[in-house]
């Protein structure tokens, strides 16, 4: 990142000594007479022993998935849980424990929406997003009407398909699974 911003310097020209002093631990920098930057050569050493404090770190999954994705799921977990332990740090919250799990809970089945939503959202930043998913997913659902009998409240819509798609359930699996919850609940409350 730092060669790329001495490159961007160097191809304008107008950058003086002054401006150039966080560089100087890692570069041998040439300016012309008037101090303008001209060149840059690295500290190969100094660069090697800024990268051997970098250290490593390793992620270990059962699931299959390339590196890429495997860091961004884990920096998703990350996030979560900081929320989780900010939230415990606050006097008196030991109090809510339940209230806690909950949100915690809950947090980490928004991430997975919002992970699961990512190639909808590539595709149309507007319509699929988290919160218009929940109010999709609270549309689905059975009601019991007059004749005492649950049934689906609505048709599936086509945004209701596709976040059921990514979720890999395609439209006849859910209507099959309604009948059934409708026609166990139907028997159990009579």
């Amino acid at each position: 990142m730092m060669d790329r911003h001495l490159e961007e310097k160097k191809d304008k020209k107008i950058v003086r000594r002054e401006e150039m002093k966080e560089y100087e631990n890692y570069y041998r920098l040439r300016y012309d007479d008037n101090g303008y930057f001209l060149a840059y050569q690295r500290k190969e050493k100094e660069v090697k022993k800024l990268m051997d404090r970098c250290g490593i770190f390793a992620i270990v999954t059962s699931e299959k998935m390339g590196a890429a994705e495997a860091l961004e799921i884990y920096r998703n977990r990350d996030a979560v849980e900081k929320i989780f332990r900010m939230d415990k740090s606050y006097p008196g919250n030991e109090k809510l424990e339940g209230k806690m799990f909950v949100s915690f809970v809950a947090l980490v089945i928004r991430n997975a929406i919002q992970q699961r939503l990512k190639p909808l959202y590539k595709k149309n930043r507007k319509e699929y997003t988290v919160p218009m998913a929940l109010r999709q997913y609270e549309r689905l659902g059975l009601t019991k009407l007059s004749d005492d009998k649950y049934h689906l409240r609505y048709a599936l819509t086509n945004k209701q398909k596709a976040l059921l798609e990514i979720h890999g359930i395609n439209e006849k699996e859910y209507e099959k699974q309604a009948r059934k919850t409708a026609e166990d609940l139907t028997r159990d409350y009579r």
